[in-house]
């Protein structure tokens, strides 16, 4: 688990980041023109000749795999790039948002802010005789605001360096003789596929009457948290699932944690939440065979319960395609008097 702390986000340098990033382009770019080369080359010429005997045995598979491993060499390094490319956008916005909130925002509501050490502030009014420390129950919920806005970004960026550290560990694989391992085509693309995994997960483990780990529901969690939002990462997550997954899981969600309470209920009824997000944010790019009225309708009945993250805005409405519209029907029509004595029966007194 990442070890960002609030002094690591604001002070590391990360043009460093940026510089290594751009060698790793240089490296995709050069890999890009061998593996051209070895392919309408070294292989073309091996599969266009006349091979025979051990040479048709041997060689040729040689060049062959010789040529894919330069492929794969190429997309292993364009996933690390396109990894750390994203990583540096999302941390260099993070640690600005960061900095002007203890530096400027902090100091003209006269509050100071201290690093606790393990991704946790402090925030604090300096020492007053004048006022005896005494504050304004207004004055103190400013102060936790505060805190609790920089411990949001020192988690976001928790989140982004853990999910960095899995892709790269991933891209790389375990086998140091071959490329070709898990390709990402950003870091979103990452993240949404361990989501994935973990919501794929839940539902296996669900069948033996198990549930996912509160550590693992935390790892869900935060990825929901910060991604949901997210069009690429919400769009792929919902596709990964299907309409049936998707439900599943939102529909196993109600339950996980009931047994337990406390953390793992809390975590469950907020990733419960981020998934009515990431369906209202992916539904504008689902087409109409995609996005399923009634099944759209029953995952977001979940969302009538209260918001996890309070004060959270940016909730996207479900676009047009995706609601369920009132039917009409004309008046005289033999449905109509039969739907009109069903609400005159819901009125009717009863003593």
């Amino acid at each position: 688990m990442s070890g960002i702390t609030m002094t690591n986000l604001s002070e590391v340098n990360l043009g460093k980041l940026h510089a290594a990033v751009a060698d790793w382009k240089k490296v995709v770019d050069d890999l890009k023109k061998l593996a051209v080369r070895a392919e309408q080359g070294m292989l073309a010429k091996s599969e266009s000749a006349r091979w025979t005997g051990v040479n048709s045995d041997v060689t040729r598979p040689f060049v062959k795999k010789t040529a894919n491993e330069f492929r794969d060499a190429h997309a292993e390094a364009s996933s690390i790039y396109q990894v750390l490319d994203d990583a540096h956008t999302e941390l260099l916005a993070l640690q600005k948002k960061l900095n002007t909130t203890i530096h400027k925002e902090a100091a003209e509501l006269g509050l100071r802010v201290s690093d606790g050490g393990d991704g946790s502030v402090d925030v604090f009014y300096p020492h007053d005789r004048t006022t005896d420390d005494s504050h304004t129950e207004a004055e103190l919920h400013t102060a936790q605001e505060l805190a609790d806005r920089i411990t949001g970004i020192i988690s976001h960026a928790r989140e982004i360096d853990d999910s960095v550290s899995r892709a790269l560990r991933k891209s790389h694989g375990s086998d140091g003789n071959n490329f070709g391992h898990d390709v990402y085509k950003s870091l979103d693309n990452a993240q949404e596929q361990r989501a994935e995994e973990l919501a794929k997960k839940s539902l296996r483990l669900y069948k033996e009457g198990k549930e996912l780990s509160t550590e693992e529901l935390r790892e869900l969690e935060t990825l929901m948290k910060y991604n949901a939002d997210d069009k690429e990462f919400a769009t792929d997550l919902y596709r990964g699932l299907g309409q049936e997954g998707s439900l599943r899981f939102q529909a196993q969600l109600s339950l996980d944690g009931t047994a337990e309470g406390g953390v793992q209920l809390r975590l469950a009824r907020s990733i419960q939440y981020s998934m009515g997000t990431a369906l209202a944010t992916a539904a504008p790019g689902l087409g109409e065979d995609q996005c399923d009225v009634a099944a759209v309708q029953r995952l977001r009945q979940p969302l009538r319960q209260s918001d996890p993250f309070p004060g959270r805005t940016g909730h996207r409405r479900v676009p047009r395609h995706c609601r369920q519209e009132p039917r009409r029907v004309r008046r005289g029509h033999p449905e109509r008097r039969e739907l009109l004595g069903r609400r005159d029966a819901g009125y009717r007194r009863t003593s």
